[in-house]
């Protein structure tokens, strides 16, 4: 659904149907494509009527997408975050997918790079789109990170205490924690 969001309260113009829990959006001049979670699937939206929006492809992508963004030296690449389908999880196994468009030709085929991970999330482009970064859900080594404030109420490091030295400069910390199955 498309609102202006100009007043006070917004006020819907116009709407279309997309593939099946649409949870994501990146805008690239009158398109907007949208991440559909369950139909595996990205809508391209022509908005340039934004009162009679349409969808002008729809492309199959991996397993469950999640995450887009717009990127490349000149906001030409859209960038789709999913995970690769059928895979069991084999150790040493690539899992995590990005699909990569033109936002000029999103009907060209796609390239695909593949990341060590089970499922990206969020994907951020560098202000000068020469870089794409992935959140991966789950790493693959089965760890994350840590709060320095919360490792020391979960028990994994002991309090630290640093005299005389102002608090600004005190240098953030963590723990790398390895997440533990419970049967």
């Amino acid at each position: 659904e498309i609102f202006d969001a100009q007043g006070e309260i917004p006020r819907s113009l116009g709407e279309t149907t997309v593939g099946l829990r649409p949870v994501a959006l990146a805008v690239s001049g009158n398109a907007v494509w949208v991440v559909n979670h369950l139909s595996d699937s990205v809508s391209v939206v022509d908005v340039s009527n934004p009162r009679r929006p349409r969808v002008v492809h729809t492309l199959q992508v991996g397993d469950e997408p999640r995450g887009i963004v717009i990127s490349g030296l000149k906001h030409d690449h859209v960038f789709v975050a999913a995970a690769r389908r059928g895979e069991n999880l084999t150790p040493g196994i690539d899992r995590a997918e990005i699909w990569i468009f033109e936002t000029m030709r999103p009907q060209a085929p796609a390239k695909i790079l593949t990341l060590f991970g089970t499922k990206p999330r969020a994907l951020a482009a560098s202000a000068d789109g020469r870089y794409v970064y992935a959140a991966v859900f789950l790493s693959g080594n089965g760890t994350t990170t840590v709060s320095g404030e919360d490792a020391v109420r979960l028990g994994l490091t002991p309090r630290m205490y640093i005299d005389r030295v102002p608090y600004a400069a005190i240098p953030k910390q963590g723990a790398i924690v390895r997440r533990i199955s419970r049967q």
